[in-house]
């Protein structure tokens, strides 16, 4: 079904991004549908926390900047709310929306694992200036990553503390004992 508004007029994309800006809470527009945004795990956070410090400080003074959570990204006609996103292109201080990520980090939850793997993904590398989608596990240590590779993406998978997580287009490297760093894996019995 899709969504739609008050007066039976079919939802657009600017048509949700004017609405969504004057609700107290955060909406994704995914598949044509509104979907509410939820809080996470304290590891959630964390992770989100070490992996945007991480980036931000191996970005150094390179002109890029790391943002964690509250801003846009439009792929395919739909807006998400990625966990981390690292841009190189100086975005409007005033806007609520990065236009030319170059990369998007999400922290898998049980809930949103198919759908960040998934449609996600999908839509993220449609974007020109995207570089890498990094996908990170809270219940283990476990990255994805998804590198462009020329009009391709080559994908890796990460489960070591001594690997890190590698951009070259970035000059970047994240080791992933970083990104963990402080996240409690011990699970209740």
């Amino acid at each position: 079904m899709s969504a739609r508004f008050e007066d039976d007029r079919p939802l657009t994309l600017s048509g949700f991004l004017a609405w969504e800006r004057r609700q107290p809470e955060r909406y994704e527009y995914v598949g044509n549908e509104i979907r509410m945004m939820v809080g996470g795990t304290v590891n959630h956070a964390r992770i989100a926390r070490n992996v945007t410090s991480g980036l931000q400080n191996a970005l150094g003074r390179c002109g890029c900047e790391a943002f964690q959570e509250g801003l846009k990204v439009v792929a395919a006609e739909q807006v998400h709310y990625p966990d981390v996103i690292v841009t190189c292109t100086p975005p409007d201080g005033r806007s609520d929306v990065v236009d030319a990520p170059s990369l998007i980090a999400e922290v898998l939850s049980p809930s949103t694992a198919n759908h960040d793997l998934g449609l996600k993904r999908r839509n993220y590398t449609t974007l020109p200036s995207l570089l890498a989608y990094v996908v990170v596990a809270q219940d283990r240590m476990r990255v994805v990553v998804c590198a462009r590779a020329g009009t391709d993406w080559a994908e890796t998978t990460l489960t070591h503390p001594d690997e890190a997580v590698t951009i070259p287009a970035l000059d970047l490297s994240l080791p992933l004992s970083e990104i963990y760093r402080g996240v409690d894996f011990v699970t209740a019995a």
